[in-house]
């Protein structure tokens, strides 16, 4: 099996678990020092400040949760957004949220920390339409350089 086709299986089997599932495998912590029963609450270590965490598909999000992760990507990430060439489009991200299977956007970062990158043959991730809305691909093209001689 070649490493697109492991990458693709691994993506959907990732989409594929439940909730439940889906936390044990990729989000709970694994140190062996750490209890699991420490998740889902997080405590800042600076201020004290208890944290309830959960997992939420999009489609089980308010309208109020949705406002409150948009707002949190702007303070932590807005910045970075605006000096790229695309800019801070709040409506753009908004509708990023909005898209079933972010789990599969997770997947791909995974593949990145990993050393895969965009593969000259990949359609671009995301393109402009002539009256300016912005679509993502249906599909990316990864792939990982093993060695040159």
């Amino acid at each position: 099996m070649d490493s697109r086709q492991e990458a693709e299986d691994a993506i959907e089997e990732a989409n594929s678990l439940s909730d439940d599932e889906f936390l044990r495998r990729f989000i709970r912590p694994r140190d062996k020092n750490s209890s699991p029963d420490i998740w889902p609450t997080w405590t800042h270590p600076h201020t004290g400040a208890a944290y309830h965490l959960r997992l939420a598909r999009t489609e089980a999000l308010t309208e109020k949760e949705v406002d409150e992760c948009l707002a949190l990507v702007e303070e932590t990430s807005g910045d970075d957004y605006r000096a790229s060439a695309g800019g801070w489009r709040r409506g753009a991200k908004r509708r990023e949220m909005g898209t079933p299977g972010l789990r599969n956007k997770r997947a791909r970062d995974f593949y990145r920390r990993l050393g895969y990158g965009l593969d000259p043959s990949s359609p671009p991730e995301r393109r402009e339409l002539r009256g300016g809305r912005e679509v993502e691909s249906q599909y990316l093209i990864l792939s990982l350089v093993v060695g040159r001689q």
